[in-house]
């Protein structure tokens, strides 16, 4: 006789949570992305940098760069005031053509998305 077993509440969600981030870690794997931390060397950016790396790693994501911005006038570029920082800015490289030469309306959907 065969008697099926529930498992302990905590195993349970354990099981479910991994299984859910190995299907997110295969549909992010596809993608490029760059994550910008912008501010200077301080407490506050340091736990940013912290919560991403964390992130990145708890996702175990392989194609994300990050690179942190101190320079003022780099930060400016990203209309970013130095009171309004840190600040994390992400770039996704999303290919939008291959082998195709796409029309006006369609480039301009695309810079709708900006």
């Amino acid at each position: 006789m065969f008697v099926s077993r529930i498992p302990p509440r905590d195993e349970l969600i354990g099981a479910i949570q991994k299984r859910i981030n190995e299907k997110f870690r295969l549909r992010l794997q596809r993608r490029k992305a760059s994550l910008y931390l912008l501010g200077s060397k301080d407490e506050k950016t340091a736990a940013v940098y912290e919560r991403i790396q964390r992130a990145i790693e708890e996702l175990g994501l392989t194609d994300v760069e990050v690179e942190q911005i101190e320079d003022q006038d780099r930060i400016a570029a990203f209309n970013i005031a130095p009171s309004q920082t840190p600040a994390v800015v992400m770039a996704r490289y999303q290919v939008k053509s291959m082998r195709s030469v796409p029309e006006v309306i369609v480039i301009k959907e695309w810079l709708k998305d900006f």
